[in-house]
């Protein structure tokens, strides 16, 4: 019965984990400090408060630790209030997956982030999704790029190229759930993969 009850524990903390917190209105993550550092961004509606605010990061979206504790209560009755915090050593030539854990009880979404050998970050957000995803990468030179999706088999979903700036939007709500992959490839540059997360 105690195991029973344990595997109860477990399965609705990662049925909450689909979901974000509905104290939450925006939580996001930016790469800065070119790309090295990742920018943590959460905004907390009004009206709602939280003793107990943890940012975790994990290397694999399953195991996450403890990275940074907000110190007091956060949040405002009156106002919705923002905060932000810079995680200055992300995982070193892996992905960082990012969430908040609000009273021990209540998570956001997940962001996942990516510090690749040459110090070039890719973000996309929000991950896991069942909308439409953002990407946001360093193209510090405009070149021309180009994003594909791939099913986690290899399979080619779609394409688009001849693309500028360093942002993309896609819609894939039309898509199954799975595991995805992205690849941004930028001219003259290496290409970037990234795991996208639909549900």
């Amino acid at each position: 019965m105690k195991n029973l009850f344990f595997f109860g524990v477990i399965l609705l903390s990662q049925l909450l984990s689909f979901s974000q917190s509905e104290r939450l209105l925006d939580f996001s993550m930016l790469p800065v400090d070119g790309d090295k550092k990742a920018l943590i961004k959460w905004t907390m509606a009004a009206g709602s408060t939280c003793l107990d605010l943890v940012v975790e990061r994990s290397s694999d979206n399953v195991n996450y630790q403890e990275a940074y504790v907000y110190p007091g209560v956060c949040g405002n009755e009156d106002s919705a209030q923002s905060y932000t915090w810079i995680d200055a050593n992300p995982i070193s030539v892996r992905t960082s997956f990012y969430r908040l854990k609000l009273d021990n009880v209540e998570f956001s979404l997940v962001s996942e982030f990516i510090v690749n050998a040459g110090n070039q970050g890719i973000l996309v957000f929000p991950n896991p999704n069942s909308g439409t995803f953002n990407l946001e990468f360093t193209n510090s030179s405009n070149n021309k790029f180009e994003v594909l999706l791939f099913q986690s088999d290899g399979t080619l979903i779609f394409t688009e190229s001849n693309l500028n700036g360093n942002k993309y939007s896609r819609d894939v709500s039309e898509l199954p759930r799975g595991v995805y992959f992205i690849k941004v490839a930028v001219q003259n540059s290496d290409s970037q993969v990234v795991k996208l997360f639909i549900r």
